[in-house]
């Protein structure tokens, strides 16, 4: 399938990024592929906050409704050694529990906001959504205010989470009107794995409110990637793993 030429796509068909994406898309839409995307990433990168692979894949997937209905809450992560090979079960469990990593999953979700609806794993959109937030956080007595999946939050980073997962919502709705894609069920789902109180129909009189005011801004990527660019973490986030 080749990229439409409809106008509000993220980007335009003939954008060379499509090149280093089709062979994806197309394994992808095979019949027999009901297993979404897998990404393996390695630690250097992470450390030094790239993000330009998800950016990139994302704005291409609008192009390709056939591939987006298997990759909504389908894509996985998992990692490699920095050299490319096979990383211990163990280290790749341990790397999951990384607050570094959770920090690149926050830093991908603010500059892609519809990303929490393709993740397959709710505990990796939990961090996505929140950043770091460890053990001891959910243990915390100044924490008194539940949200999301019943974690508890002092009330004002409460209300920061809500109000930015009204904004990835209200995206992912933009995002799927282009591609040509019912974003109910998804993100009904996601709802659901993420113990919301917000539903889609709420959602959907939001976003046409915003679309008959013409107020809506769901531009959530930038013209070009230096507008956005990889940014490293403090070294303290930087723990060798072994």
């Amino acid at each position: 399938m080749m990229p439409s030429d409809r106008n509000g796509f993220m980007i335009a068909a003939g954008d060379p990024i499509f090149a280093k994406y089709e062979g994806i898309f197309e394994s992808i839409e095979e019949p027999d592929n009901d297993n979404g995307l897998q990404i393996d990433l390695n630690p250097q990168g992470i450390m030094d906050g790239k993000t330009e692979l998800i950016r990139e894949l994302i704005r291409a997937a609008q192009h390709y409704p056939r591939s987006l209905e298997k990759l909504f809450i389908n894509l996985k992560f998992s990692f490699n050694q920095n050299d490319g090979s096979r990383m211990p079960v163990k280290t790749i469990k341990h790397w999951n529990e990384e607050p570094v990593f959770h920090k690149w999953l926050h830093t991908v979700y603010h500059q892609s906001p519809c990303f929490i609806f393709f993740l397959k794993d709710k505990t990796l959109r939990f961090h996505a959504m929140v950043g770091m937030f460890s053990l001891l956080d959910r243990t915390r007595p100044a924490f008194t205010i539940r949200g999301l999946s019943g974690a508890k939050f002092l009330q004002e980073r409460k209300d920061e989470i809500e109000k930015e997962f009204q904004r990835a919502a209200l995206s992912f709705m933009n995002y799927c009107r282009v591609a040509g894609i019912d974003p109910k069920p998804y993100m009904e789902r996601v709802y659901e794995e993420m113990k919301h109180i917000n539903d889609y129909e709420m959602m959907l009189g939001i976003y046409n409110e915003r679309i008959a005011a013409r107020s809506i801004n769901l531009s959530i990527f930038p013209l070009k990637d230096k507008d956005f660019p990889d940014i490293g973490f403090p070294d303290r986030l930087k723990r060798s793993i072994e």
